[in-house]
């Protein structure tokens, strides 16, 4: 599928890289807090939408949507993201077609010209077999390190505990940086859709 999608209308963030691991250790946060600067801390609560078969990442929050897109995949495990797709409820039949195309699965036939998000999960999401509807509460931990922006998270995600760490700025080679100044080279990367599949044990093909 091209990586060339319709815009969703909506201001486009510059694409950056991200370097996330999940089940962080208390020493690393323990780094971060002794090397950093403590940005702030926010507690919020959204739903992802997880597609089985596809490795984009989309999130519900406030009453909006949003679709950021997987475009590149370095050596190093480095991803780079882009937001593609940004809408607000309630929205038209042909912004939700868009979203089926991004995830590049079958669309169900939408019968009404516009939806509401409650209207949206329950006819449409929980009545799709590729699709999986995950409610999540954060608590995040934000830090500013050579430069890059650090994020250590704690997530409840359908009544599932797990936590994440997420390095990104625009340039790669700063964040590799970082991960060396934190002594996580050996730890394995993952991308927030794929470590949730992964926390909550779903049967994917990403």
């Amino acid at each position: 599928m091209s990586n060339a999608l319709p815009s969703g209308g909506a201001p486009v963030l510059i694409p950056h890289w991200e370097w996330r691991t999940f089940a962080t250790s208390g020493d690393c946060v323990r780094t971060l807090e002794d090397l950093g600067t403590r940005l702030g801390t926010s507690d919020r609560r959204e739903i992802s939408l997880i597609c089985t078969t596809s490795s984009h990442d989309v999130t519900i929050r406030d009453g909006r949507m949003a679709l950021k897109w997987r475009k590149q995949v370095r050596p190093e495990g480095l991803e780079r993201w882009d937001s593609v797709l940004d809408f607000t409820f309630p929205c038209g039949r042909e912004t939700l077609q868009r979203l089926f195309e991004a995830w590049d699965i079958p669309s169900p036939g939408f019968s009404q010209p516009l939806y509401t998000m409650q209207t949206f999960l329950e006819e449409i999401v929980h009545n799709h077999p590729g699709l999986r509807m995950v409610t999540v509460e954060k608590y995040a931990e934000s830090y500013s390190l050579e430069g890059t922006r650090c994020e250590w998270t704690r997530l409840v995600a359908n009544q599932t505990h797990c936590e994440c760490l997420c390095i990104e700025h625009e340039d790669p080679g700063l964040i590799l940086q970082v991960v060396r100044c934190l002594g996580l080279q050996a730890r394995p990367h993952a991308s927030y859709p794929t470590g949730l599949k992964a926390a909550l044990q779903l049967d994917t093909q990403h």
